[in-house]
């Protein structure tokens, strides 16, 4: 992954000295070559589910995981319609180490069965997509020459790059300088924050349990499905307003970035254990929520529907289309192996209930507390 972030840094300097030099058509083209992925729809008839030769494990994945089963029990379902056909569920968590793997045998031989993966994005096809990249750094900077102080406050900016001082390993092997990062919008600022807590981790994308499963499918020449797409991802954080950046920016401040990766580990245990309640009750939120109230942070009026807005763009609205998704998929007759973050499938307005109550058959199949 580190490599990966090196090219979006030299396409990031790219894409700033376009801007700079008025490459108009260029950036036209830029600009322009994302229509090819408007249309994320899948032949759900030709899909295949791979082949191997040999063991399994003798796959090249495997070569630097465990030769021993995890004891990790991730939260894994069966969902079922009427005409018998079924679709797989994994909670997943994008960040991970060595000590998930190897799954259990229920979970990988569902896999293996699986006509094909569904994951919310295919990242690895989008590494070696350098348009895409392009396109996607053009749409997290200013280019018109704004900068990003002019979307925060004085005290918010000088924080962040206080916290930039103090780990300037994080971003600086990748390229960036600070005159890159002011021409960046909130949102760029926002991962960055992200990518220097997961560096205080022994956590790693690159062992995500989504990219794992991306990489088996494509050693076995498995179908993948995209439920949404890095540009749909990329497209809602670049669009959220400043004054929820300023929010949400404003906890790298509050909480020391140490203590932000302990609690990034905590998840990831919690993951592991793949306690269901257990998971909701820490990980689960709820919709509406009066976020004015001292017990859930004594936010402003106006604060509290940032948040709400933000929790419906980034979970609700996104189950429900998820839904959408596995219906379509059990509609096909094709039996999916779908991998999406653990958090969509949990609590109110989650996968589960939702399919639950649009009639299917969901059954508990791995995890902690099986019933």
């Amino acid at each position: 992954m580190k490599n990966v972030k090196r090219i979006l840094a030299v396409l990031l300097t790219v894409v700033i000295c376009l801007s700079a030099t008025g490459c108009d058509a260029i950036m036209d083209i830029v600009q322009q070559s994302l229509s090819q992925y408007e249309d994320n729809s899948v032949d759900l008839d030709s899909l295949d589910p791979g082949s191997y030769e040999g063991d399994f494990y003798d796959l090249e994945v495997f070569d630097d995981l465990p030769t021993k089963e995890s004891k990790a029990t991730p939260m894994f379902w069966k969902c079922e319609n009427e005409d018998g056909n079924v679709i797989y569920f994994l909670g997943s968590i994008h960040v991970a180490d060595d000590s998930a793997y190897r799954f259990n045998e229920t979970i990988m031989d569902a896999f293996i069965e699986a006509d094909a993966l569904a994951v919310e994005c295919d990242t690895i096809a989008f590494e070696s997509d350098y348009m895409a990249q392009l396109q996607m750094s053009s749409s997290m900077m200013y280019m018109d020459g704004d900068k990003v102080q002019n979307h925060m406050s004085p005290e918010l900016y000088e924080g962040l790059v206080e916290i930039l001082e103090e780990y300037p390993d994080s971003w600086q092997s990748l390229g960036y300088t600070m005159e890159m990062l002011d021409m960046c919008k909130p949102a760029m600022w926002s991962s960055l924050m992200d990518n220097i807590v997961l560096a205080e981790t022994d956590l790693e994308s690159e062992k995500g349990i989504d990219m794992h499963f991306l990489k088996l499918a494509k050693e076995m020449n498995k179908s993948i499905i995209e439920v949404e797409s890095v540009e749909f991802q990329m497209d809602m954080l670049a669009n959220f307003s400043d004054e929820l950046y300023e929010l949400l920016l404003e906890g790298y401040l509050e909480v020391d970035i140490k203590e932000q990766a302990e609690g990034t580990e905590e998840l990831y245990k919690l993951w592991k254990k793949g306690d269901v309640d257990e998971f909701t009750e820490n990980v689960a939120t709820l919709p509406d929520v009066d976020y004015t109230l001292e017990e859930n942070g004594g936010y402003t009026e106006e604060e509290s529907d940032l948040i709400n807005d933000y929790n419906d763009q980034m979970l609700f609205d996104r189950n429900i289309g998820m839904a959408d998704a596995a219906e379509e998929y059990l509609a096909s007759g094709k039996t999916v192996f779908y991998v999406v973050g653990a958090a969509h499938f949990v609590g109110e307005g989650g996968i589960i209930e939702l399919m639950e109550e649009r009639g299917y058959e969901v059954e508990f199949i791995g995890g902690k507390n099986l019933k």
